[in-house]
């Protein structure tokens, strides 16, 4: 995300959106195929609900860690690299092994969504299970979406919204805390921008 990018954008549903790059995977499916709540949790791989919890465990280690441990920077560092370095390996292993039609990249996500631009025309009403990458958070969600919003933005350039349409709770909860934390990642790096041009104006 650059640091210049604004975090105003349009939310999706109830949510905010943060600009950010997010990697997605899109399987068109029926509109009545969408799972209850009870089906998705018997239908969700594996390899998913073990990112899911792995990320859960991995953040309460890491803050007890720092609670424990707050003259060890050296030991919070090498944990979170560590945990970072698996999410990367998790996230190559999940793109590899889901056969999709579409492997697209979100440049916008909530709790409510994500949005992308691509060269389909996208259809409002449109169906799919959804696969969300965080590789940097050793996460990754297996929810469905439904396309709420098509627009076109130029010639064989679109942008779709895609609203949850079906996700686990805990799942959800990952998005949000996610879309926090690139909230607050792009406002740091806003701040650092700000503070380098000070000290440059001050030198000249």
């Amino acid at each position: 995300m650059q640091p210049n990018q604004s975090i105003n954008l349009r939310p999706i549903g109830d949510y905010f959106t943060v600009a950010d790059s997010l990697p997605v995977q899109l399987t068109p499916v029926a509109v009545d195929s969408v799972p209850s709540e009870q089906a998705l949790q018997s239908e969700i791989p594996e390899l998913f609900k073990l990112c899911s919890e792995l990320a859960g465990s991995d953040q309460s280690a890491l803050q007890r860690v720092r609670s424990e441990n707050p003259n060890s920077p050296a030991l919070v560092d090498a944990l979170a690299l560590i945990n970072q370095r698996m999410g990367m390996m998790l996230g190559y292993l999940l793109s590899q092994t889901h056969g999709n039609e579409y492997a697209l990249t979100a440049h916008e996500f909530g709790g409510g969504g994500f949005r992308v631009n691509s060269d389909t025309r996208w259809t409002v009403g449109d169906t799919f299970q959804a696969n969300l990458i965080f590789r940097e958070e050793s996460l990754a969600i297996y929810c469905y979406v439904e396309c709420t919003e098509s627009e076109t933005i130029s010639d064989d350039n679109y942008q779709a919204t895609f609203q949850f349409a079906q996700i686990r709770e805990q799942d959800h909860e990952h998005v949000i805390r996610h879309s926090l934390h690139s909230q607050t990642r792009h406002l740091k790096a806003r701040a650092e921008q700000r503070k380098q041009s000070s000290k440059s104006e001050n030198s000249e």
